[in-house]
């Protein structure tokens, strides 16, 4: 399996007809126009720094090459309603408990990716891998119930807007290979030995 290319968080779509924006507004309770989004910054052990976007809806992105990945724009964390900062101050101490080994089980965190239906199927599925275990590309799409559709999961995999909480890393390629990754494939390992899952290549 190729490795994925990098997101490129620069790109953003043609705003949706004004039609549109109110029937997800009234289906979310949020005009996403008009949600404030707020960052926070976590040190890596072993150096760089992630990057946590959150709003109103719940955590919207994890940027793991933060240092050199362009963000949208988001207000600093300090600046946040006690919602919002209680949301993301939570998901920070499970992130930070994870990196250190002292933490296999994220808890109470409310994940608000943006992607389609497939996307959102395939993520979920990928929450459902436990800690220390692995899936290849082509057994999560078998899981999914679309035997053959490796390559879309992979693509679900690169467009993954918030990993570690959304265990893309788990997945590897069918040969034992590691795959790709958003954030590098240093991490990739980095993330795995965490798990006791040691890949070199």
């Amino acid at each position: 399996m190729a490795n994925h290319p990098r997101r490129n968080d620069t790109l953003t779509a043609e705003p949706p007809p004004a039609t549109t924006r109110a029937a997800r507004a009234s289906s979310t309770g949020h005009d996403e126009a008009q949600v404030q989004l707020y960052q926070w910054e976590v040190a890596v052990p072993g150096g760089g720094t992630i990057a946590l976007l959150v709003d109103a809806r719940g955590i919207r992105q994890l940027l793991l090459d933060a240092d050199r990945t362009p963000r949208p724009h988001a207000l600093d964390g300090s600046a946040a309603p006690d919602g919002v900062r209680s949301a993301a101050e939570a998901a920070i101490e499970q992130l930070r408990q994870y990196l250190c080994g002292r933490r296999r089980l994220f808890e109470g965190l409310r994940l608000a990716p943006g992607g389609t239906a497939f996307q959102q199927a395939t993520w979920a599925a990928m929450r459902s891998i436990p800690w220390g275990a692995t899936r290849s590309y082509g057994q999560l799409a078998a899981e999914l119930g679309r035997p053959g559709a490796a390559r879309a999961v992979g693509a679900a995999c690169a467009a993954n807007p918030i990993p570690i909480f959304i265990p893309c890393h788990r997945i590897i390629a069918a040969d034992g290979r590691l795959g790709g990754f958003s954030g590098g494939l240093e991490l990739k390992k980095r993330l795995l030995r965490i798990e006791g899952i040691v890949i070199d290549g």
